[in-house]
């Protein structure tokens, strides 16, 4: 079984089924369903925020979400590093010699900046 991480198509071969295993698919679909299992899992971690601290269904709940973050994260660096080029691109509008974002980027970054901020600040009262 031959595995390369690095280069344009990382795949692994699959055993006795003739199909390679393509890794780039592998770590994108590990991002998105980690992804979109998370909320599901934070809201159940708030749901039972009032429960003991020992209690199963809390512990359990702050298990998964933990795990499904991490696994979530290193999905994402994977991806990022995967696709390093094109996130350049997307970064600095296809000249990544230039030094100045692109729009998209600093409107990325100003709404991620905002919701954050409102997010750190809900709790001060």
């Amino acid at each position: 079984m031959k595995a390369t991480l690095g280069g344009s198509s990382p795949t692994i071969g699959a055993i006795g089924s003739g199909t390679r295993f393509n890794g780039r698919r592998f770590v994108a679909l590990t991002a998105a369903l980690s992804g979109l299992c998370l909320p599901f899992s934070g809201l159940q971690v708030h749901l039972h925020q009032l429960d003991s601290i020992l209690s199963a269904p809390r512990h359990s709940w702050m298990a998964i979400h933990v795990a499904l973050g991490v696994l979530f994260l290193a999905a994402v660096v994977v991806h990022a590093t995967f696709n390093r080029r094109a996130l350049m691109n997307h970064l600095f509008g296809g000249a990544v010699a230039r030094s100045a974002l692109s729009h998209e980027a600093v409107a990325a970054i100003a709404i991620v900046s905002f919701v954050l901020l409102v997010a750190a600040t809900h709790g001060l009262r």
